[in-house]
């Protein structure tokens, strides 16, 4: 065997064993998508709930919303007691809608598009396994949807930790992407590795 056929044999050798590579997904994208998801998911959510839900479930409770809401002089626990047990059921029904709908999109978005919602897909980024590049198992896609979830949903401090690790960890991981093992990079360049190592 001559050296030529050995630093062949050494670069197959190091192709084999090479860890994939990607590009992490700028912080400003990540941003926009989300954003562009949030507006989608509430845009759906609130007109599910105002033509189909409340007006043949609970008639006559956004009228009466509304008249609660111009009470400005009054207490929170005023305009809670004011309420009927229509509206607070309406209130009620209304934030597990809103829970499960968020819940569903970021998890089957990422299921069916392979680790990418619809914001992702716009913005050319998307959700893999942190070790294998690959996109996340639906246990992972549904347990990182429902961290998400939650810490959208209860807002502060969970929300501002969890969204805001971003900024401060390596991989550029939000809470449910450590917890999950993901990680997100610009999608047009892991498809283009994905290609290279075949």
């Amino acid at each position: 065997m001559n050296e030529n056929d050995l630093v062949e044999e050494e670069i197959l050798a190091l192709e084999k064993n090479k860890e994939p590579v990607a590009i992490l997904a700028s912080k400003a994208s990540r941003i926009m998508a989300f954003l562009l998801d949030l507006i989608l998911i509430f845009s759906f959510t609130l007109m599910f709930l105002s033509l189909f839900i409340i007006p043949k479930t609970y008639p006559g409770t956004l009228t009466e919303l509304k008249e609660l809401s111009s009470l400005h002089d009054q207490s929170q626990s005023d305009l809670i007691a004011k309420m009927t047990p229509q509206l607070k059921e309406m209130l009620e029904v209304g934030q597990t809608i809103v829970l499960l709908a968020f819940w569903l999109y970021f998890a089957a978005s990422e299921i069916i598009l392979n680790g990418a919602s619809l914001g992702k897909r716009v913005f050319s980024i998307r959700v893999v396994n942190e070790a294998t590049l690959e996109p996340p198992s639906t246990f992972d896609s549904i347990f990182r949807s429902g961290i998400k979830t939650f810490s959208l949903l209860t807002w502060f401090p969970i929300f501002i930790i969890n969204f805001f690790l971003i900024f401060f960890t390596k991989k550029g991981q939000a809470g449910h992407d450590f917890l999950s093992r993901t990680i997100v990079i610009q999608s047009n360049l892991e498809e283009l590795t994905k290609n290279n190592r075949k």
